[in-house]
């Protein structure tokens, strides 16, 4: 717990009282001794507590009980004088939501969604909430130093869970339920013990979701910060991607179905539109500060837009800008005869293998969406591993079923009909394409190791979101290169847009 809070990531812990901190419902009628009371203290709750006063991270008790009084003395007889400290939110007189126009603004939307007719019986601790922002907001003079996403809440209520999670905040419940697998004891006590989020926070719902349905507790600065600039990094290559290709679309007339005709153009219509889609997802994550997979409404958008991309990455462009590559070196290899027959069937071979490899790809990304459309964590859990295993059949099937065998059989090709005599250019040639499968080869053992030790070794999961955000890091370099790859020519497709048609127009564009 120090760790986590000391990463910045939790101003506030609130707990419920009845079945939460104490493991009995007192009814708000309880009549014993605070002492008797105090012995039902659920130990992990109770730990967990502990650690945020020690390192100074408020504690809020919120409630349905009008014993307040009882329960503050219960927390005396736990926390001795540090039970003092706790702020104690029952249903008494002492307190009152705030009015909207009263709410600190970064908890109006909160307020939004509490007022909305449908959710007014299932709001949860809700105004308890909107309360201590109030509160907080009017000590300091200023916006509270908490958002509802910086907020650790513990109950035993699903609807009270359930409302929390719909307005980010981090919500566990506790307590175990026959048919469902939510927190308990046991994990909490893990929990403690290792002092670290045993968060799950990779692509997805993995950014939220660990292996036994704790919600992630990790979301730093550092890594905002990276998703900042991954942002940025995408809206140039969209930028430099536009001007690169504008010579190719003018030559189109700017019509999609002629650009989609044209490999080349298309591709890099591809690339950018996926450059689209992660830089959309950056802005998102940094202005909304939510994550895929994240509880709650508000992180459908990102959720959605980080699947597409992930999917339109893996089932469009990669396997494009593969094609392309190759395309590109048989033209300039000039191999004719059998042996340019032999490659153009491989290469035919290799794009209708492209086409299967789409539905792979779908399903996979389409892991992350799933997540959210359950609360069952045992499910989610099997989602994610879902997900993680599902890229490493990707990523099998693109780089040992399609990739290396085309490749493999242009550079046998090339091979044979270099001669004992090749000329510096075929020789040349033919070193670019050893590299090419090299390379591919590599490539394709670090990513389907990656993701196969990622699905099945789940405490390895903390270091997930890192791990994504470096790979589409190394996504801005995969598509400027594409991009600068498939645009040498980018002076003389203009020239050729501007001229009139000629019967050497498209061969000079080749």
């Amino acid at each position: 717990m120090d760790k986590v809070v000391g990463a910045g990531n939790i101003r506030l812990l609130c707990v419920d009282f009845d079945q939460t901190l104490v493991t009995t419902h007192t009814q708000g009628r309880w009549v014993k001794s605070v002492t008797e009371l105090a012995t039902f203290a659920r130990p992990s709750i109770a730990d967990l507590i502990r650690s945020s006063l020690d390192v100074k991270v408020p504690v809020a008790i919120v409630t349905s009980s009008m014993q307040v009084n009882l329960i503050r003395a219960v927390l005396v007889e736990i926390f001795g004088a540090r039970g003092n400290k706790i702020v104690v939110k029952g249903m008494d007189d002492s307190w009152a939501s705030p009015l909207y126009q009263n709410t600190p603004e970064n908890w109006q939307r909160v307020s939004q969604w509490k007022m909305k007719p449908q959710n007014k019986k299932k709001a949860g601790k809700v105004d308890h909430f909107l309360s201590l922002a109030y509160e907080d907001c009017e000590k300091r003079k200023s916006k509270p130093t908490f958002n509802p996403q910086e907020i650790l809440y513990f109950d035993d209520d699903p609807i009270c869970i359930a409302a929390a999670r719909a307005n980010g905040l981090l919500a566990f419940q506790v307590g175990v339920k026959a048919n469902q697998r939510p927190l308990n004891d046991q994990l909490l006590d893990v929990f403690i013990r290792k002092q670290r989020c045993i968060c799950n926070p990779g692509h997805g719902p993995a950014d939220f979701l660990n292996s036994e349905g704790l919600d992630c507790l990790v979301s730093t600065s550092a890594l905002n910060t990276w998703w900042l600039i991954l942002a940025i990094g995408y809206t140039a290559v969209i930028l430099f991607g536009l001007v690169k290709s504008l010579p190719y679309f003018q030559k189109e007339k700017w019509s999609p179905s002629a650009i989609r005709k044209n490999r080349r153009a298309a591709t890099l219509a591809y690339i950018i539109f996926a450059a689209v889609l992660k830089c959309t997802e950056g802005w998102i994550r940094v202005t909304t500060k939510t994550y895929p997979g994240q509880p709650g409404s508000a992180a459908w958008p990102v959720t959605i837009v980080s699947a597409m991309g992930g999917a339109y990455t893996w089932a469009v462009v990669f396997p494009c800008v593969l094609e392309q590559v190759l395309e590109v070196m048989i033209k300039s290899s000039s191999v004719g005869g059998a042996e340019g027959k032999k490659v153009a069937e491989k290469m035919e071979t290799m794009h209708s293998l492209m086409q299967k490899q789409k539905p792979i790809a779908v399903v996979a990304f389409s892991m992350t969406i799933c997540t959210k459309l359950t609360e069952d964590p045992f499910v989610q859990r099997w989602f994610i591993v879902g997900y993680f295993l599902g890229c490493s059949v990707i990523s099998v099937f693109f780089v040992f079923f399609i990739g290396i065998p085309a490749i493999a059989a242009f550079e046998e090709t090339i091979r044979e009909s270099m001669g004992d005599n090749p000329s510096p250019k075929m020789k040349g040639l033919h070193g670019k394409i050893v590299v090419l499968l090299r390379e591919i080869r590599n490539n394709g053992y670090s990513n389907t190791g990656s993701a196969v030790i990622f699905g099945v070794c789940p405490f390895l999961w903390s270091v997930a979101p890192y791990q994504n955000a470096f790979g589409w890091t190394m996504g801005i370099i995969i598509y400027t290169v594409g991009i600068i790859f498939l645009t040498p020519n980018a002076k003389k497709a203009a020239k050729v847009a501007a001229a009139p048609p000629t019967e050497t127009s498209e061969e000079d564009e080749k």
